[in-house]
C-alpha cells in the first residue's frame, strides 16, 4: 500500500530539488556547486524512480478494485442461475395435484423430493454466506450431480446455470493473478521509497553544509521552504506542512506509515 510517509518523501524531494535548482542559491563555491549539482541529479532521479513505484502500485489498486467488483458479481449471478434452475427442477420433477403425487411409484416423490433438496436447498443468504472459493465448490458439485443424474433428461436446461459457474471460476482466477501481481510491486515500493529516503537524507545534509560554509544564517528546511514560496508559491503550504510533520529521520526509519485513503 501507498503511504503517508510515501508522499511526504514525494513532497519534500521535489521540494529540496526546486529549492537548490540554482546551485549558487546555496554556495559560491564553485566546486562546491558542482557536487550539488551531480547530487541533486541523483537525489531526483531517486525520486522519479520512487514516484514510479507509487503510482504502480496506486494502478493496481484500481485493477483489484475491478477484479473483485467483477468476482462480486459473478457471485450473484451465479447463485440466481442456481435458484432459478431449481425452481424449473422442483416443477418438474414434484406433481403439485395429490393425485399425481398418489400416481407415482411408492417411494418416488421421497427420492425426488430428497434430490431436489440436496442440490436446491441452500438458501441465497447461505450461499453467499460460503465465501467466493467455497460457492464455487459447492456449485461445481451440484452441476456434476445433475449432469449424472437420471432425473434431469434434458441437459441443455443446464447451461445457463453453466456458464454462471464458469464465470465465477474465471472470475476468482483472475483474482487470484491480480493478487499475486501485488506482491513485486509493494517489493518494488518499499525498497524504493527507503532507498529514497535514505539519498534525501543525505542531500539534506550537503544542503546543510554547504549552507554552513556559505555563511548562510538559513536551516536546509527554511532555505527549501523560502525558495518554493518564491518560485512555486502555490506549493508554500503543503511544503511547510511536510517539512514540519515528522523529523526528517523518520523518513529512513520509516515508523508508523499511515495509509492513505
Amino acid at each position: 500500500m501507498t503511504t503517508k510517509l510515501d508522499h511526504l518523501l514525494q513532497i519534500r524531494v521535489d521540494a529540496i530539488t526546486t529549492a537548490t535548482a540554482n546551485p549558487t542559491l546555496v554556495t559560491e563555491d564553485s566546486t562546491f556547486q558542482q557536487a550539488l549539482a551531480v547530487a541533486r541529479d541523483r537525489v531526483s532521479t531517486t525520486g522519479k524512480t520512487h514516484a514510479q513505484a507509487i503510482k504502480a502500485v496506486v494502478l493496481d489498486k484500481g485493477e483489484n478494485a475491478a477484479a473483485i467488483a467483477r468476482a462480486d458479481a459473478a457471485v450473484l449471478t451465479c447463485i440466481d442461475e442456481h435458484k432459478v434452475l431449481g425452481e424449473i427442477i422442483e416443477f418438474l420433477l414434484i406433481p403439485r395435484r395429490q393425485k399425481d403425487k398418489e400416481n407415482l411409484p411408492k417411494g418416488e416423490l421421497e427420492k425426488r423430493t430428497h434430490f431436489v433438496a440436496s442440490q436446491f436447498g441452500m438458501a441465497p443468504s447461505v450461499l453467499r454466506g460460503l465465501g467466493r472459493g467455497n460457492l464455487l465448490l459447492r456449485m461445481r458439485s451440484v452441476f456434476e450431480t445433475l449432469m449424472a443424474s437420471s432425473f434431469i433428461a434434458d441437459k441443455t436446461s443446464l447451461q445457463m446455470f453453466k456458464e454462471g459457474i464458469d464465470e465465477l471460476e474465471e472470475a476468482l482466477t483472475h483474482l487470484s493473478n491480480e493478487a499475486l501481481d501485488d506482491v513485486p510491486l509493494y517489493a518494488a515500493l518499499l525498497e524504493t521509497r527507503e532507498h529514497t529516503a535514505q539519498i534525501y537524507s543525505a542531500y539534506r545534509h550537503v544542503v546543510q553544509g554547504f549552507l554552513g560554509f556559505s555563511s548562510n544564517v538559513y536551516t536546509v528546511d527554511d532555505f527549501v521552504l523560502h525558495e518554493v514560496t518564491k518560485s512555486q508559491p502555490q506549493k508554500a503550504e503543503e511544503v511547510r506542512q511536510a517539512l514540519a510533520q515528522d523529523p526528517a529521520s523518520n523518513l529512513t526509519t520509516g515508523l508508523n506509515p499511515v495509509t492513505l485513503d
